[in-house]
């Protein structure tokens, strides 16, 4: 039956996620784990901080973070401070991001060091504010102005509350499905329309508990959709994979992951390696292994 009572504001779906699942684990990779109520007071507290910075409902935020659990809580926090989140591949050269930042003119780039030094030598009348999580999550480098460390703003108390009340027909996300052409096309969504997407095309896979699943780069949309929004609207957990074929095969199989949704190629790899009986061959059993995006 479709759960229509689940169309709901993300802010609101999370928030009872956390109070109905609260120390279970919502999303893992290689680094950490967060469970569904620190998730809840990280993105709170990650949208407090845009608010006090001089978010305003409806600008928008680059996340350019890959496949790690900060990405999910900083695309959570932009929805939950009112803005319009915009999931992009970290592996964007610098032209490529900057023609993205020129496109959306955000308010905020969450990334890497190398994304934010990219960002902050390309010339714009109102560069943005840069939120830098460094790869082994120091924070002890002093950083310019008018930049944060992503942890900072995670972990401590801002002076403004998230705004949690984004209407769920506005616009609140820009999200990129695979390069077809020379530039990259954006399709907006609204919180109503990708939610309806997880309900009409994703929950049966969700049903019966304790799913475990492997998803697509986070910046495609399928990935957006079925992962983030998924986890998120009907609970289970997800591991977020680097694509590297030996962390597949080694992670995934094993019996309790009940979903395994990948990119063609390292997917192929992965199918065709290694000794009959051994990792790939629990794989190739995966009965939702051939959910593939080109």
């Amino acid at each position: 039956m479709f759960r229509t009572e689940l169309l709901r504001p993300v802010p609101a779906l999370l928030t009872q996620r956390a109070v109905q699942s609260g120390d279970t684990v919502a999303f893992e990779d290689r680094l950490r784990a967060v469970d569904y109520r620190t998730l809840d007071a990280r993105t709170a507290r990650l949208a407090g901080h845009l608010v006090a910075a001089g978010l305003r409902p409806g600008d928008h935020v680059v996340s350019c973070l890959g496949n790690r659990v900060e990405s999910i809580e900083a695309t959570l926090a932009v929805t939950r401070a009112g803005g319009v989140g915009i999931p992009v591949s970290p592996n964007l050269d610098a032209g490529e991001l900057r023609w993205l930042v020129e496109e959306h003119r955000p308010f905020a780039v969450f990334g890497t060091p190398v994304a934010a030094m990219e960002v902050r030598q390309s010339r714009w009348p109102q560069p943005p504010l840069l939120v830098v999580l460094p790869d082994d999550g120091a924070t002890t480098a002093p950083i310019p102005a008018r930049c944060a460390y992503f942890e900072d703003l995670a972990s401590t108390e801002p002076t403004a509350l998230p705004r949690d009340d984004y209407g769920i027909d506005d616009p609140a996300w820009v999200l990129y499905a695979a390069r077809t052409a020379a530039r990259p096309t954006g399709v907006s969504a609204t919180q109503r329309s990708a939610v309806w997407s997880v309900l009409a095309c994703f929950e049966r896979m969700f049903s019966g508990g304790g799913l475990h699943l492997l998803p697509v780069p986070l910046s495609y949309s399928y990935a957006h959709i079925l992962c983030l929004l998924g986890v998120t609207a009907l609970g289970g957990n997800a591991r977020l994979a680097g694509f590297v074929p030996d962390e597949i095969l080694y992670r995934a199989g094993g019996p309790d992951y009940t979903l395994i949704a990948g990119v063609d190629a390292p997917a192929k790899v992965c199918l065709t390696a290694g000794l009959a009986g051994g990792p790939a061959e629990l794989l190739r059993q995966a009965p939702l292994f051939n959910l593939l995006v080109p």
